[in-house]
């Protein structure tokens, strides 16, 4: 495998641009698969979204985290990688489990057939209204998220429906 489209970011150690893969070429060129526990890729016991961003941006900051824009832990592409607080990190996290809307912040009330609305604020939930319609429900949410918590924590997956 040629040099073109690769980026070496430590000793034998190559990211690739399109794909934002690991590849190692210590003994042969292979494409690096080892995952943690939660999914993220390890490179010799180190973060690969971690590597990557400090291969381009250099140290990351106390207190700050490196977030996959998109959600997907396995898109290390440099252009889905940024440097945010914890704190924002954990407002961004995916939907529970449990969730039966499939919009962060809109769960329906069996007990009054209507979609609830809210957002957590300074440690607080806020409720935001109930609604029959769940597209006008999320697009509450996306509205008082905005608001709140700045336009940069909408991510592109965060949007509201056309409809």
């Amino acid at each position: 495998m040629g040099m073109d489209g690769f980026i070496e970011v430590a000793n034998g150690l190559w990211y690739e641009e399109s794909t934002g893969l690991p590849w190692s070429s210590k003994v042969r060129w292979k494409q690096l698969t080892s995952k943690t526990s939660r999914g993220y890729r390890d490179v010799a016991g180190k973060l690969w979204h971690r590597i990557v961003w400090e291969h381009f941006y250099g140290a990351i900051e106390k207190g700050m985290v490196i977030d996959h824009f998109d959600n997907n832990i396995l898109n290390n592409k440099i252009s889905n990688l940024r440097m945010i607080t914890s704190g924002k990190n954990v407002r961004k996290a995916n939907n529970s489990k449990n969730n039966t809307s499939g919009f962060k912040g809109v769960y329906w009330r069996k007990d009054d057939k209507n979609w609830l609305v809210r957002i957590m604020s300074h440690g607080k939930y806020i409720c935001l209204g109930r609604f029959d319609v769940l597209e006008d429900a999320y697009a509450e949410y996306y509205h008082a998220k905005g608001e709140l918590h700045g336009v940069e924590s909408l991510g592109p997956l965060d949007c509201p429906i056309a409809y």
